[in-house]
């Protein structure tokens, strides 16, 4: 963004066109959208949720709030715009509609975290109780004595289809539908061919309990390292925009101010050879460019993070209505700071 600032001075120096600094944006865009690839390839990609063809109705649900979500936001966005004529305040409320998906995939995720917490301890447990009672119905009800959190109610409803004669592989397959959790899925893949094959249940489960512990704790401290990151960017993108949108404000000051005086003295043009250019494409351009650094930062910080993509709405919905508050309020303390040469330029204006 700073290489963006400076194409903006350089293209008021030496009079070059807007579309100059429109291209400069383009270049900039490109350029991160690169990065951001990089990253994805280069940091790795650990699926919290399973994408086996089912899934559970907490998914239409989200997809619902998302179009929701996303028909409110732009909905609200042009009915500001329109209203109140201010793009940075209709991207700025426009985007809050956009945390109701986030939010709910946020809720999402964190069932799905905690049901996968005690599926280790369950899955230990389950394996040494069927080495000694080699039924799963029976044995899936001696371990269900103990309490697995929100696990229980998927065991639960897992025994009832094995009670009543459903196929086991249905039965299991269920269990990974309705959790939802790529983590089980794995580990009941695992865990029911080692029952169909005959196997060690006692060895299995032990394996399976200690590897999923370990991805967990790699999870955790993946979650602590993006903490700061996260923080880093959304510090480091509202200061980048308050730099941006103030740079803008000087130089629309200085193109009115400019505007004037050669209107006012011919000879202003000799002493000055440069002239300032239209802003008004450049500042519409910069409101779409800031949209788009927030959505490759938003995606950026969820690459980092990890899990269910879903959320990405959250830190998307942050740094727009970030940018757009801050654009707002820079806007105003140019005005206030500049009130006087504002002044000054409606004196040459009215002569």
């Amino acid at each position: 963004m700073f290489m963006a600032i400076t194409v903006i001075i350089f293209s008021m120096l030496f009079s070059s066109s807007v579309d100059t600094v429109v291209a400069a944006y383009i270049g900039i865009t490109v350029a991160l959208v690169f990065l951001v690839y990089v990253l994805y390839k280069i940091l790795p990609r650990e699926r919290l949720t399973h994408n086996i063809g089912e899934y559970p109705p907490e998914r239409k649900k989200y997809r619902t709030l998302l179009a929701m979500g996303i028909s409110l936001s732009i909905i609200t966005g042009l009915f500001i715009y329109g209203y109140v004529g201010n793009p940075s305040l209709a991207m700025s409320l426009g985007a809050l509609p956009l945390l109701i998906p986030g939010f709910y995939a946020k809720k999402i995720e964190k069932r799905i975290r905690e049901v996968e917490a005690f599926f280790p301890i369950f899955v230990r447990s389950f394996g040494l109780t069927y080495a000694t009672v080699p039924h799963t119905p029976k044995a899936l009800t001696s371990t269900l004595r103990s309490d697995y959190g929100p696990l229980t109610k998927y065991l639960q409803r897992l025994l009832a289809r094995l009670a009543i004669g459903v196929d086991p592989k249905i039965s299991w397959k269920k269990l990974i539908v309705e959790t939802w959790s790529e983590l089980l899925r794995r580990n009941v893949n695992v865990l029911f061919d080692a029952i169909d094959a005959g196997g060690d249940l006692a060895n299995v489960g032990t394996v399976l309990s200690e590897t999923s512990f370990r991805i967990m704790d790699i999870r955790k401290q993946r979650i602590q390292v993006t903490k700061a990151f996260e923080s880093t960017v959304y510090i480091i993108h509202s200061l980048l925009v308050a730099v941006l949108t103030f740079v803008l404000e000087l130089l629309s000051i200085f193109y009115k101010l400019m505007s004037t005086l050669q209107k006012v003295e011919i000879g202003m043009y000799i002493i000055l050879p440069f002239q300032p250019i239209p802003l008004d494409t450049a500042i519409l351009a910069t409101v779409i460019f800031v949209i788009v650094m927030a959505i490759i930062n938003a995606f950026a910080i969820k690459v980092a993070q990890g899990g269910m993509y879903e959320t990405v709405w959250v830190p998307l919905s942050i740094l727009l209505a970030i940018s757009g508050l801050v654009m707002f309020g820079t806007k105003l303390m140019s005005n206030m700071m500049f009130a006087e040469l504002l002044e000054i330029t409606e004196t040459f204006s009215t002569v």
